[in-house]
């Protein structure tokens, strides 16, 4: 539930995988409900930056909402939290 985006090759990147998905999207918010990153591609991590700028996020508790729809074309809904430590 945590990673540290500090370019030592170990939990840099926070990732949320799925198999047999028609349709992925994730959004992950700061304690401010502020949109940090943002991706509809399942293999495009989150590397603690601000997907609009490029800043550095500060450390933290941060929310990610994933929605994907499987082959069937089911939709699912997930809400989790992701600790950020520098």
């Amino acid at each position: 539930s945590a990673f540290s985006p500090n370019n030592d090759g170990r939990n840099d990147v926070f990732y949320v995988l799925g198999v047999g998905l028609n349709e992925y999207e994730i959004d992950v918010f700061n304690r401010r409900g502020q949109l940090v990153f943002k991706s509809t591609q399942p293999f495009e991590g989150w590397n603690g930056k601000y997907f609009n700028s490029g800043a550095v996020s500060p450390e933290g508790v941060y929310v990610y909402v994933l929605k994907t729809k499987d082959v069937n074309n089911k939709k699912h809904s997930y809400k989790g939290r992701i600790t950020l430590v520098r």
